[in-house]
């Protein structure tokens, strides 16, 4: 993966580390298997991007639309194989802006693979917004991380802290949150989220009994089957698309040279 990584730097291809590899590097998860990049959606970078991909002999993996703007334009992944590590590449990753203001936002990181750039807590966030219940486990952690670096850089603004509690989905740390920050309470009563309403008006100078803790927990899974239906929304046609593109023999042949 090193040499890949090197190849994208050496042919000036722009990208973002996203998922779960992101997520590992900031502390909000403990591993992950496939890499994924959100790379530039212009015709030259898509094209730097598969020359970076043919220096290191990639493959490629499964379900690949042809690399064409009107299927990256579309929001289709494209998957590939680099030393054996899955690669995904994502022109258009989910629920973000574009590529250049989250370009702006990133971070740049140090990795087993040399110093990359990553994209921004709160932008990963978005992406992991999936049908996956632990993406959501996940979130609550880089929520706090992100709260805890603002902390400790000064203090987190009102800003921070209202997005953070936005994206807390445990009601244990949702709690902790707002017992910690005396503002936490005013912002949550002011959420569109019916789960921090109900958590702001609950004891939080001492333990939470059973009779208010459940509803607080029952409007956490409505809003999280919420946001699961909205990923399949998102999904639906591209995969519609895919499984047209399956029929007509029009997907890149798995283990195809790139």
């Amino acid at each position: 993966m090193k040499s890949f990584f090197r190849a994208l730097e050496r042919r000036g291809a722009d990208y973002l580390l996203i998922s779960g590899q992101a997520a590992v590097l900031y502390g909000g998860a403990l591993s992950s298997v496939d890499v994924d990049l959100w790379v530039r959606p212009t015709s030259r970078n898509i094209e730097r991007t598969v020359e970076a991909l043919r220096d290191v002999d990639a493959r490629v993996h499964k379900l690949t639309p042809p690399l064409e703007p009107r299927y990256w334009r579309a929001g289709h992944a494209f998957h590939f194989r680099v030393d054996d590590v899955h690669v995904d590449l994502m022109p258009r990753p989910p629920r973000v802006g574009g590529f250049v203001a989250c370009a702006r936002r990133a971070a740049r990181l140090d990795t087993e693979w040399g110093r990359l750039p990553v994209v921004a807590i709160e932008d990963l966030v978005e992406i992991k917004k999936t049908r996956r219940p632990p993406d959501y486990e996940v979130i609550t952690r880089l929520a706090l991380i992100r709260l805890r670096r603002a902390e400790a850089e000064g203090g987190a603004s009102r800003r921070v802290l209202r997005w953070a509690l936005e994206n807390i989905f445990r009601l244990h740390d949702l709690l902790a949150t707002l017992r910690r920050w005396s503002t936490g309470p005013s912002l949550a009563r002011a959420s569109s989220r019916a789960s921090l309403r109900l958590a702001a008006a609950a004891p939080l100078d001492r333990a939470v009994p059973e009779r208010v803790a459940a509803p607080i927990s029952d409007a956490i899974d409505r809003e999280l089957r919420t946001l699961f239906k909205a990923d399949l929304r998102y999904w639906r046609p591209i995969v519609h698309e895919l499984r047209r593109l399956r029929r007509s023999g029009a997907l890149l042949p798995d283990g195809s040279p790139v």
